[in-house]
């Protein structure tokens, strides 16, 4: 049993209870403040990994969700690298996420950080894939390491959901993603 990677994940603390992304994402989004958590949580995520390297912590890749909100900054993967640039932390201990139904309407510029990304080691996800209009663009035309199927596919009822789901795997297999 060994921890492979993790997922840097935001909650939002309040009147003593803490608030799920669910309650706070779509205000964060619409009210634009999503981005700037999307970059607290990976100027955070850097800094944990710096010091836990100073102590000789062993290590493992964290991903952080980033909202398509980024994509409409064509410097986005400069900014994503500067920050882990910033803390001299090793690319491939990043990863960065983004969900499908943020960027249906952005593919080419999402395509562009990608491949920027991908290029400069940091693994990129293709989150709640399946879920948007773009699946089968998403596996020919992204640069990303992983993706991660939503789980709403999983409905052991639906018989074929199952077959679709099973062949959307072994596609993603095929091209080289790990699901």
């Amino acid at each position: 049993r060994f921890l492979h990677a993790a997922e840097a994940l935001a909650r939002w603390p309040l009147d003593g209870r803490i608030i799920s992304p669910q309650e706070f994402i779509t205000l964060a989004t619409d009210s634009g403040i999503v981005t700037k958590i999307d970059f607290y949580v990976l100027e955070n995520v850097c800094k944990n990994i710096k010091s836990w390297q100073a102590q000789n912590i062993p290590l493992v890749p964290i991903s952080v969700n980033f909202s398509g909100r980024h994509l409409f900054n064509s410097s986005i993967a400069t900014d994503i690298l500067s920050v882990i640039d910033k803390y001299e932390v090793d690319h491939h201990l990043i990863g960065i996420e983004f969900s499908e139904p943020d960027f249906t309407q952005r593919m080419p510029i999402l395509k562009d950080v990608t491949h920027t990304l991908s290029e400069a080691g940091i693994l990129v996800t293709l989150d709640h894939f399946s879920t948007g209009q773009s699946t089968l663009t998403l596996l020919h035309d992204m640069e990303a390491s992983y993706v991660k199927i939503d789980a709403d596919r999983f409905d052991p009822e639906d018989e074929r959901g199952r077959i679709i789901t099973n062949d959307m795997i072994n596609l993603a297999k095929i091209l080289g993603y790990k699901v």
